[in-house]
């Protein structure tokens, strides 16, 4: 279960700015892109250690923080770094935590504790994993990140190494690429995968809708990748990446040459005016 904070007062995010610490939004597919000075919810994350990161909102007279579970420890020490010093800049030394009332002299206490919660987050984890064997996106500071039994198995298990590899992921050099959705004439539902060639990206082994603004039940019928090039049925296009290199339970990173993709679009291209 995540954990909310709230403390009285205001707040000006770039106040809580420092060398290694920054903040972000997130956009319709929960990736993190600029913010703008009117923001009101933001995802603050340590620049060196990327895990899931701390949302910060500002709300009427109070600031809300929300620390995600199964997050990293330095997530966990950020959450209570951001609580100490928007305490200390409001001039008060008592928050609410799920709703009970903690003193900031305590929170050397409170810390020690969330520590050991997110260790018992992660075996939890485990233990759903491997029972509904299935597939569960969480959302990294910068990224979302599948995550199944197998890939947890593949990391021993280890919440160590779980750490490491949430953090070493989002700082891959790459773009993580969503699909924008449109209708056909034949009134289907697809989904693109728009990339430019010369570049790196994060796509999915099955393509999946990942939007905020779109409800669950909302169902694709085609999938297709393209560019000014041409258009590719999904399938065909990531059948010649298999071997690419993991990037999560559901995704690859891929580099795409523009020779390479132009050789696939006289294979596989399609022109959907057409069908």
């Amino acid at each position: 279960m995540s954990v909310i904070v709230k403390i009285e007062g205001k707040v000006n995010f770039n106040d809580l700015v420092e060398s290694n610490i920054d903040y972000g939004v997130k956009d319709t597919a929960y990736r993190l892109c600029y913010a703008s000075s009117n923001s009101k919810l933001v995802v603050f994350f340590d620049k060196r250690s990327i895990g899931r990161g701390i949302e910060v909102e500002l709300l009427n007279n109070e600031i809300e923080l929300k620390l995600s579970s199964v997050s990293t420890r330095d997530d966990v020490k950020l959450f209570y770094h951001l609580i100490k010093k928007i305490c200390h800049k409001n001039k008060r030394s008592i928050f609410t935590r799920e709703g009970e009332i903690e003193n900031i002299k305590d929170i050397k206490k409170l810390l020690s504790n969330e520590l050991k919660e997110n260790v018992h987050s992660f075996e939890t984890l485990i233990m759903l994993l491997k029972q509904e064997k299935g597939i569960v996106s969480i959302f990294g500071a910068k990224n979302p990140i599948d995550i199944d039994y197998g890939l947890l198995s593949y990391l021993g298990l280890d919440y160590d190494k779980y750490e490491k590899f949430i953090c070493d992921i989002q700082h891959i050099n790459a773009y993580y690429s969503a699909p924008f959705i449109m209708v056909d004439k034949n009134n289907k539902h697809i989904g693109i995968f728009n990339i430019h060639t010369n570049d790196s990206y994060i796509l999915p082994v099955v393509p999946v809708l990942n939007n905020a603004e779109v409800s669950k039940d909302y169902v694709v019928d085609d999938w297709y990748i393209g560019n000014e090039n041409g258009l590719i049925k999904y399938d065909d296009f990531i059948k010649m990446y298999k071997e690419s290199p993991l990037y999560d339970a559901n995704h690859i990173v891929i580099e795409i040459s523009e020779d390479n993709f132009k050789k696939l679009v006289v294979k596989y291209g399609i022109d959907l005016t057409k069908m």
